[in-house]
């Protein structure tokens, strides 16, 4: 798991950097370079490359009901589930506001599964377990494996459009 060592989203000295700091994940402008990256190494190396969106269900809901302090604690939740579940040499990104992305360099489908069992399972524990009330957490999840030829826009639609509630 690629963290971003320290990186914190917000001007320091005039340079913008690349991680949120409630999550302590790479954001949405580092995603889409690492995502472009990726992509153009896999297609010169026909190395297969992995893509899993993750999204909060109902997080206004949960916001409305742990306030915007609970709600911070369920983001870091989900993020310590990347984390938890991530390999060393996946890219975890918090993309929006409760959006979420892992890249998976060298990934096929059937890995990419794994990966994605190993997090929903942590996802899947009731917030309370993570010291707030009691609530069950649901995501939803799309994950996709780059295809010959795709671009980095169409890899992510595909992601996108394949989102099930999990």
């Amino acid at each position: 798991f690629q963290a971003e060592d320290g990186i914190r989203d917000y001007k320091v000295t005039g340079v913008q950097t690349c991680a949120l700091p409630i999550s302590a994940l790479f954001n949405r402008r580092q995603f889409g370079r690492s995502l472009a990256q990726h992509v153009d190494l896999a297609t010169r190396t026909a190395r297969p490359l992995g893509l899993m969106l993750l999204d909060v269900d109902h997080f206004k809901s949960i916001n409305d009901a742990l306030g915007h302090p609970g709600g911070d604690r369920v983001l870091v939740g989900i993020a310590e589930a990347l984390a938890g579940g991530a390999r060393s040499e996946d890219i975890a990104c918090r993309i929006g506001g409760e959006e979420f992305a892992l890249i998976l360099p060298g990934t096929d489908a059937a890995q990419a599964l794994i990966v994605y069992e190993r997090i929903a399972s942590r996802i899947r524990r009731p917030l309370d377990e993570r010291g707030d009330i009691g609530l069950e957490l649901s995501v939803s999840a799309g994950i996709a494996t780059l295809l010959p030829g795709e671009t980095a826009e169409g890899f992510m639609l595909r992601a996108e459009i394949g989102r099930a509630h999990v």
